[in-house]
């Protein structure tokens, strides 16, 4: 089973990450929350946890505002 991972946007919460190529592999990280990934080929490793307070708080915004779009899309069906 192949499975692909795209980290373009941090997954605790949403914003665009940074990349940086060195001695063979990649270090992501999101300077919104301070998660680091460290990348090797196919293997990403979490090298720091991000800000868990300021990842708790975006996932309650998101879930609101997905709430929101389905509460408006149930009212116009």
């Amino acid at each position: 089973m192949t499975l692909f991972v795209n980290l373009t946007l941090c997954p605790f919460d949403a914003k665009d990450l940074n990349r940086e190529y060195s001695g063979g592999s990649f270090l992501v990280s999101c300077s919104h929350c301070g998660a680091e990934w460290e990348v090797h080929n196919n293997l990403v490793l979490r090298v720091t946890d991000p800000n868990w307070e300021l990842a708790e708080e975006v996932a309650v915004i998101v879930a609101e505002r997905i709430g929101e779009q389905l509460e408006n899309n149930t009212v116009r069906a």
